[in-house]
């Protein structure tokens, strides 16, 4: 049995523990029993107990020395906290126990090396012990396996281990001066790189702190929930733009701006030189509100069967993106979501894509037109055909 780790191990309850100890303690020869009784004592306190285990060792085995505890010998183990148990080591193999004090030195010294504490465990377990697969190890450190596995993971990121072909596959530390020498030469690459660019970021630090707008930097984002509470957003962005507001509608939303009044924001807004810009789908339904934004000096192209993103944009800066439309409720009730952001990147992404579509659109004049020649042609044909 390997010694049990520190390794976020699944500990038993004190009941299980209790009994398992005295199961133990019963199976022992009489010699150790008493010699039991003469050490334990000793270790009143927790820090005391590794070092009491640790000098044990050596009376074990002279107690041991012409009598049947050869055969069957327990000894101390797996001191972890404020508790100590006592478990069965293998039979015939006292003198491949690996003393608690050496093992917390090599396992000290690695951490320099960049590993941290379950990493140094697992590879000094792998050195000493060969190669083992997740499930040996598990049982092993009496952990998880997923909790081994991420740390073989970053072991073998860190060039520390190295994974078989077989399966199930098998994880082997790589000798240590191998494994030494790469942590050396990772930790020289990275000094060399905070020299290389220590002054570049010294200056950018500088500038940082000079700066007198440190609160525009911070950039954010947040979901809206209702029809109402995107409409007040939306009102906002529209009251607030100075040079340009750009934005993409669908067939039921321009009829929708207009019934809530954001149309005439967008009007007043026109009014007082900001150019307004709207591109959506015009049919018979909503060619009354798109010759309203016409009328009120907005921009308006149209778009055949647009099915992307929808999106209010106010000067490349703020934005609005609808998530989710509610087709089926009207008014404040409707369960409409929106992105909102400052973010001035994903304001100038969204201008982009704007822009092809404002491209590719055609005239919105010349699409009334077409829409009530349609319509007054429907009109005069079901008249004819009418008795």
């Amino acid at each position: 049995m390997v010694p049990r780790f520190t390794f976020g191990a699944r500990t038993p309850g004190s009941t299980q523990r209790k009994r398992s100890n005295r199961r133990y303690q019963n199976s022992f020869p009489p010699a150790l029993t008493t010699f039991c009784g003469e050490i334990l004592p000793l270790a009143a306190k927790p820090y005391q107990r590794s070092a009491v285990a640790a000098e044990s060792v050596d009376v074990l085995r002279e107690r041991s020395n012409g009598s049947d505890l050869s055969r069957d010998v327990p000894f101390l183990c797996a001191w972890k906290s404020s508790c100590w148990t006592i478990a069965l080591m293998q039979r015939h193999k006292l003198t491949g126990y690996v003393l608690p004090g050496m093992q917390q030195a090599l396992i000290g010294k690695l951490e320099a090396f960049g590993l941290s504490a379950k990493e140094a465990n697992l590879y000094v377990l792998l050195l000493k012990y060969g190669p083992k697969t997740t499930g040996e190890l598990a049982k092993l450190l009496h952990s998880y396996r997923v909790d081994i596995y991420r740390v073989l993971e970053t072991l073998a990121e860190k060039g520390m281990i190295e994974e078989s072909v077989e399966k199930p596959t098998k994880y082997a530390a790589v000798a240590a001066d191998a494994a030494l020498a790469g942590a050396m030469m990772r930790h020289a690459y990275e000094l060399r790189w905070m020299e290389e660019n220590r002054d570049e970021v010294l200056e950018l630090t500088k500038e940082y702190l000079s700066s007198d707008a440190l609160a525009d930097d911070l950039y954010t984002f947040k979901v809206i929930k209702g029809r109402s509470n995107t409409l007040a957003i939306m009102e906002q962005l529209v009251n607030a733009a100075e040079s340009h507001i750009a934005f993409i509608s669908s067939l039921v939303g321009i009829s929708t701006l207009s019934s809530s009044g954001i149309l005439e924001h967008c009007i007043e807004a026109a009014e007082r030189g900001v150019r307004v810009r709207c591109v959506t789908e015009i049919l018979p339904r909503n060619v009354s509100s798109a010759r309203e934004a016409l009328a009120g000096g907005i921009d308006v192209r149209h778009y055949d069967n647009y099915a992307g993103i929808r999106f209010l944009v106010a000067d490349a800066r703020e934005s609005l993106t609808t998530i989710t439309f509610d087709a089926l409720r009207h008014g404040k009730d409707a369960g409409d979501t929106a992105f909102w952001t400052n973010s001035p990147e994903y304001a100038q992404y969204l201008e982009a894509s704007f822009e092809l579509l404002w491209d590719a659109a055609t005239d919105a004049t010349q699409r009334i037109e077409a829409v009530l020649a349609d319509v007054d042609g429907a009109r005069a044909k079901a008249a004819k055909n009418s008795p």
